[in-house]
């Protein structure tokens, strides 16, 4: 589904679409969204980045080629995870850690983390599983983020 499609749909505006125009549908809840496009987030200790250059300096943002490639490696992805959200970050009830760079990438657990509401954290890492199933994103393959 393109852009154009999505918004005469008249889809919410908060709309995640991956690579070839596949929208993250289920991700489509504004804290999700905000995760990718840098509203809200909260660098890890360590990492710099541009802020005069805001959004555009985003690991996977689309039309850019700091393009996310995929990663499959399951005990990689939870270090990824642990990375970005260790188990000593305090968690809000009803709310669970998201982070960005996405674990199940290459780049994952090296830019920010967040806390958001947990069934928008869930509901978007299956809209990214899905997304890979579906458009045969295999290891090493690479991909883009748009929000909408």
């Amino acid at each position: 589904m393109t852009a154009d499609a999505i918004a005469t749909q008249g889809l919410e505006a908060a709309q995640v679409v991956m690579s070839e125009g596949f929208p993250l549908a289920e991700a489509a809840k504004p804290e999700a969204a905000d995760r990718v496009t840098a509203r809200g987030h909260r660098q890890r200790p360590g990492h710099s980045v541009d802020s005069s250059a805001g959004e555009a300096n985003l690991p996977g943002k689309h039309c850019t080629t700091s393009y996310l490639t995929r990663l499959t490696d399951k005990t990689k992805i939870t270090q990824n995870r642990s990375t970005a959200c260790p188990t000593s970050l305090p968690r809000p009830l009803l709310a669970s850690c998201d982070e960005y760079p996405f674990a199940s990438t290459w780049q994952g657990g090296s830019y920010s983390q967040h806390m958001i509401d947990a069934k928008q954290n869930t509901g978007g890492g299956r809209a990214l599983s899905r997304f890979c199933l579906y458009n045969r994103i295999i290891e090493n393959d690479r991909f883009l983020v748009w929000i909408k």
